[in-house]
């Protein structure tokens, strides 16, 4: 029989929604796994086996009621969740995370430690029987010293990008940038886009900021083909201010084996990237280079076997 895994994701954030899909299929191959999150997200999950719970108490209005309504979710999670049952949250808020949970559990942290002041208060209160999952060591490291917190495992995050060909990345006869929710109007990104223009190198934009199409310079809020932009780019701009969360897209650029250039960025998430995979990661985008990307160090770590493997050591009853 097979250990039974409850995963509670209290947030049911669109943008983990590929992590958490990802993550239930890896551990179904050894667990039972059960779903605990707003009924809408349980569906988009394809979940097979979950409890659903009203999406009404997943609006997000003002903190003081998102606050109360997440620790009316804690409250029915809990009734639910079994005895015999490894708990995993997916995802929390700090307040109500530390008022109402009580269980012993296995929670990630997303951008929990990038909150400030009382919400930053209440996440050093959360309860000792919880140990924290991070994807990054960096973030354990910081965890351990600033926030004296030593029950910290590190998962490697999932890989969630398309199973697309990736031999069939064409940079070599590349005749684009593909950037991802870059701040366009910023210099830096200004001198970098007069740069490639006179290079006659179109970029391709990402964002919510507006729309633009012209010669060089295109802006859009969606790409149908999103993972193609990225496979066949020269390379891939990425605006990531992060210090202690992670950013799926490098992880997903990573996986492509693309060379990737953080523009406006100086926080700790892109510091560390550059230096734990400094083939992949650009300098200076004037100076693309020969080299090719290499991410046999990025997918030695991000691969099922490995986080099943790291898994099954860490998290136990």
């Amino acid at each position: 029989m097979k250990q039974k895994i409850t995963i509670v994701d209290l947030l049911a954030e669109k943008g983990h929604i590929l992590f958490v899909k990802r993550l239930i299929e890896i551990l179904q191959e050894d667990y039972d796994v059960r779903i605990i999150s707003s009924n809408s997200y349980c569906k988009k999950l394809k979940a097979n086996n979950f409890i659903g719970i009203s999406d009404k108490l997943f609006l997000k209005t003002n903190k003081y009621s998102y606050v109360l309504r997440q620790l009316k979710i804690i409250k029915m999670a809990t009734k639910n969740i079994e005895t015999n049952s490894i708990i995993l949250v997916t995802s929390f808020e700090n307040i109500s995370f530390s008022i109402g949970w009580n269980i012993k559990s296995f929670a990630f942290i997303h951008n929990n430690l990038d909150k400030k002041g009382i919400s930053l208060f209440f996440f050093k209160k959360i309860k000792k029987k919880i140990k924290f999952c991070v994807f990054e060591k960096y973030i354990s490291d910081y965890l351990q010293k600033q926030c004296q917190q030593s029950r910290i495992k590190v998962i490697p995050h999932t890989i969630n990008s398309k199973k697309i060909d990736i031999s069939k990345n064409s940079e070599e006869n590349s005749s684009y940038v593909f950037a991802v929710n870059v701040d366009t109007t910023t210099e830096e990104f200004r001198e970098f886009s007069e740069y490639f223009a006179k290079q006659s190198i179109k970029i391709f934009v990402k964002s919510k900021k507006k729309f633009i199409d012209n010669k060089f310079l295109t802006i859009k809020t969606y790409y149908e083909n999103y993972e193609e932009m990225i496979s066949n780019s020269l390379f891939v701009v990425l605006d990531i201010n992060y210090n202690y969360r992670v950013s799926g897209v490098f992880y997903e650029c990573m996986y492509l084996n693309k060379k990737i250039f953080f523009i406006n960025s100086n926080g700790m998430f892109s510091t560390v990237m550059k230096n734990k995979y400094s083939e992949n990661c650009l300098k200076n985008y004037r100076n693309v280079g020969t080299n090719k990307a290499n991410n046999k160090k990025f997918l030695d770590l991000h691969n099922d076997k490995k986080l099943l493997s790291i898994f099954k050591n860490e998290i136990k009853l």
